[in-house]
C-alpha cells in the first residue's frame, strides 16, 4: 500500500490539506481577472496551493499557464519558455501549432518544433537579435491569443523573484509591467519563496510592480487541521494513530507542511498497527540522522558570527541588535547582523516573519541545538 503522505513534489487531491480560505481567495481573483502576488517560505506549499486552486476552479473558459523561473539566468530563456508554455496550453490542434508563428506574430518569426506530441515536447526558439527588438510582441502573446480565441488566461509564474538575477533585471521588470498592465483578458499570479526579494519587487513605491495585485502572505496550516489529516490518513490505510501522537508530529515539525508530511510518512512506514510516542521519537531521530551530514556541511559554510547569531536566536533572543546580545553572543555590529540575517535567509536557514526569527527546517534546528548549544 502506498503512503498516504506526500512531500517533495506538488501535493494535490487527498494529499492536500485544508487551505479553503486561500483557495477561495485565489479563485475569486482568477474569476475576476485580478492579479495575485503570493509569498511564502520554501516548502510551505504555495505551488501546490496555486495548482489546486486552478484545478478546482473547473472553468473551461479559463486557461492556466504555469511557468517556473527558478533556473532562468538570461532574458532569452525567459522569453522562449514564456512563449512555449503559453502555446502548449492554448493550442488545441496540431495544425494550430504549425500556423502559430504566422497567426500570432507579426514582427517575429519564432521557430516551433516537436516530434510526435506538440502538447508535451514543443520547443520554441528565436533569433535573439531579432526577438530582442520585439519583446512586446512576445509579452503580449497571451492577450493576443485570449482575444482571438475568446478565452481568459491566468499566467502562474513560480519563483518570480528570480527574474532579478537576470542581467538588466530592472529594465525587464519595467517591460513586463508596461505590457501586462494593459491586458484585459489575462491576469497574473506571481509567487515566490524569497520574502525579502518579493517584497522589494512588489511593496516599494519606486518599483514598477508596486501594488501590482492582491498581496497574499501564506501562513502555516493550523495544528487542528494537521491532527485531522494525519489521523484520517492512518485510518484510510487501515492503521491507527491517536490525536495525541498526531498532535506531537505537527508540534515537532512546527506545523511546516513539508516536514509534517515527511515525519508522518516515516511514522506511517514504521507502524504495523498503531503508532506510538516511541515510534514518533524514533522517526524524528531517524530524519535528523539521515540529514546530519547535510546539516553539518551547511553549518561548516557559515562564518563564526553567523553561527553565533543562530545560537542567539535558538536561545530565544529577540533583540539581536541590542548591546547586551552583541556582547554576550559576539555577533558583530548591527550592520553585520543585518547582513548575516540576509545571508541566512538566502541560504534557507532562517525565515523572518511577523517580527520573529524562525528556522526554516525544524529538524536542522534540533540538530543545531544538540551540537551548538
Amino acid at each position: 500500500m502506498n503512503s498516504p503522505f506526500k512531500f517533495g513534489n506538488l501535493v494535490n487531491d487527498i494529499y492536500f490539506i485544508n487551505r479553503k480560505i486561500e483557495i477561495n481567495r485565489l479563485q475569486n481573483n482568477f474569476r475576476s481577472g485580478n492579479n495575485t502576488v503570493l509569498i511564502s517560505p520554501r516548502r510551505w506549499g504555495k505551488s501546490s496551493l496555486v495548482t489546486m486552486a486552478a484545478k478546482l476552479l473547473n472553468d473551461s473558459n479559463i486557461k492556466f499557464v504555469f511557468l517556473n523561473v527558478q533556473s532562468f539566468r538570461n532574458e532569452e530563456t525567459f522569453y522562449q519558455s514564456y512563449c512555449q508554455e503559453i502555446l502548449k496550453v492554448t493550442m488545441t490542434r496540431k495544425d494550430e501549432f504549425m500556423d502559430a508563428g504566422k497567426t500570432f506574430f507579426k514582427r517575429l518569426a519564432p521557430r516551433l518544433s516537436f516530434s510526435i506530441d506538440p502538447f508535451q515536447d514543443l520547443s520554441v526558439s528565436f533569433d535573439w537579435q531579432e526577438a530582442s527588438k520585439a519583446k512586446g510582441e512576445i509579452l503580449n502573446l497571451p492577450e493576443t491569443i485570449a482575444q482571438q480565441k475568446k478565452i481568459r488566461i491566468v499566467m502562474c509564474i513560480d519563483e518570480f523573484q528570480n527574474i532579478t538575477r537576470i542581467e538588466e533585471s530592472a529594465s525587464i521588470l519595467q517591460e513586463l509591467r508596461a505590457c501586462w498592465m494593459q491586458h484585459q483578458n489575462v491576469s497574473y499570479c506571481l509567487y515566490g519563496s524569497k520574502r525579502h526579494m518579493m517584497l522589494d519587487i512588489f511593496n516599494k513605491e519606486s518599483k514598477p510592480f508596486y501594488r501590482f495585485g492582491d498581496l497574499m502572505l501564506l501562513k502555516k496550516i493550523d495544528r487542528g487541521h494537521w491532527i485531522e489529516f494525519i489521523t484520517g490518513a492512518f485510518d484510510r490505510t487501515n492503521k491507527k494513530i491517536f490525536s495525541q501522537e498526531a498532535d506531537h508530529i505537527a508540534e515537532i515539525a512546527k506545523n511546516h507542511p513539508y516536514y509534517v508530511q515527511q515525519l508522518s510518512h516515516e511514522v506511517w512506514v514504521s507502524t504495523d498497527n498503531t503508532a506510538t510516542g516511541e515510534i514518533v521519537q524514533e522517526c524524528v531521530d531517524r530524519v535528523i540522522d539521515a540529514n546530519a551530514m547535510f546539516y553539518q556541511e551547511s553549518a561548516d559554510n557559515l562564518s563564526n558570527t553567523q553561527i553565533n547569531l543562530l545560537i542567539a536566536i535558538a536561545n530565544g533572543i529577540k533583540q539581536v541588535t541590542s548591546s547586551k546580545a552583541i556582547s554576550n553572543y559576539k555577533i558583530g555590529t548591527p550592520n553585520n547582523i543585518r547582513k548575516n540575517k540576509l545571508i541566512l535567509e538566502q541560504k534557507d536557514i532562517l525565515d523572518f516573519h511577523a517580527g520573529d526569527s524562525l528556522f526554516v527546517d525544524p529538524f536542522f534546528e534540533y540538530w543545531f541545538r544538540e551540537n551548538y548549544l
